[in-house]
């Protein structure tokens, strides 16, 4: 793994076991905040489809507030985490839940600050003691999901995620199916989540040479550098960029990786993000460079073994003539070489 995966801050969570929520949860918890002027509401647990909801019912009349389960940020924070849009219920205790909505997606930016927040405990004391701590403690959580330990970085085919989430028939995507094709010629099969709509990123040997990293090309634009331990990047650039264009400030690239914690240090790190952004400029050069004096060593060539037809009438006057005349053509044509004689091959 290259320099800018090395250094990524660790943050320890314990490792917990996986996070069901079952009956445990079920019960009439006291708000406190008054909700709708409700006091109180029946929280439980069920199935909806294929997802597990938490459903809140505060009194007759009203419907129930259903928010859905989410597994990764659940296991990944240790208690049981749901949400519906921008808001989230996550178990501070066995009793007691922290309703909040942070200025961001939880997993996605550390949160700044907190738009709303209330408490719903089974101990209606409970419920108002924690209120004024419940806001630092639901930011305290959106910092530690996105600075968790990476853990040991492999390189694998299967899920990646994606740091910037990219649109497929007009839905944001943020995790894509990644195979390694390795005989050759070697490949990478890219299929989104959840529309199963699979691209081939074809390997290119000579780019892949001088990168020092697999690269691999899409439609002539879409270009894929395989940085190893589960870290691809991914850049758009126009007929055939690598090799034609530099990297520059309004250059964009994405990044793939089957390490969800590794995306969420990237995202909170502008050095991390830098680095990367280097990492292309410098891939885009060294190509750039290195096909321009590789054609400039074939014209070289090709000039050194071209065969001159016999010269014929001697006229310096006309030679003169001849050289102005082919310059000025030269330069409406904007010629990049420049011509220093001229000679006459008829003795007509």
């Amino acid at each position: 793994m290259r320099s800018f995966c090395a250094f990524l801050f660790l943050c320890l969570i314990p490792v917990q076991a996986a996070i069901t929520p079952d009956a445990s949860l079920n019960g009439q918890y006291t708000f406190a905040v008054p909700e709708r002027g409700a006091t109180q509401a029946t929280l439980q647990t069920g199935s909806l489809g294929n997802k597990t909801v938490l459903a809140v019912a505060k009194g007759k009349g009203m419907p129930p507030a259903v928010y859905t389960f989410l597994p990764e940020q659940s296991n990944t924070l240790g208690f049981a985490i749901f949400h519906t849009m921008t808001l989230y219920v996550m178990q501070y205790d066995p009793d007691t839940f922290v309703l909040a909505m942070g200025d961001g997606v939880l997993g996605r930016k550390v949160w700044t600050k907190v738009g709303y927040i209330n408490v719903y405990s089974k101990d209606p004391e409970k419920a108002k003691t924690l209120l004024p701590k419940a806001s630092a403690w639901a930011i305290e959580q959106s910092q530690l999901i996105m600075n968790q330990n990476v853990g040991k970085m492999t390189h694998a085919a299967g899920t990646y995620h994606l740091a910037v989430p990219m649109k497929h028939m007009g839905k944001a995507r943020p995790t894509y199916e990644i195979e390694f094709i390795t005989e050759a010629p070697k490949a990478l099969h890219v299929t989104t989540i959840p529309d199963k709509a699979a691209e081939v990123y074809e390997i290119l040997p000579k780019e892949s040479a001088i990168c020092g990293v697999d690269v691999y090309r899409n439609a002539s634009s879409h270009y894929i550098f395989d940085e190893g331990d589960g870290v691809l990047l991914y850049t758009f650039a126009n007929a055939n960029g690598l090799g034609k264009t530099d990297w520059t400030k309004s250059s964009r690239y994405n990044v793939f990786s089957n390490n969800q914690a590794y995306i969420r240090q990237l995202l909170t790190s502008k050095e991390k993000q830098n680095t990367i952004n280097t990492l292309m400029a410098g891939y885009f050069k060294s190509v750039k460079e290195t096909f321009i004096k590789e054609a400039q060593e074939m014209a070289t060539a090709d000039t050194a073994n071209r065969k001159l037809p016999a010269r014929g009438k001697k006229d310096a006057t006309l030679d003169k003539e001849a050289l102005a005349a082919a310059q000025r053509w030269a330069k409406a044509w904007a010629w990049k070489e420049e011509l220093k004689a001229v000679y006459m091959t008829s003795h007509d």
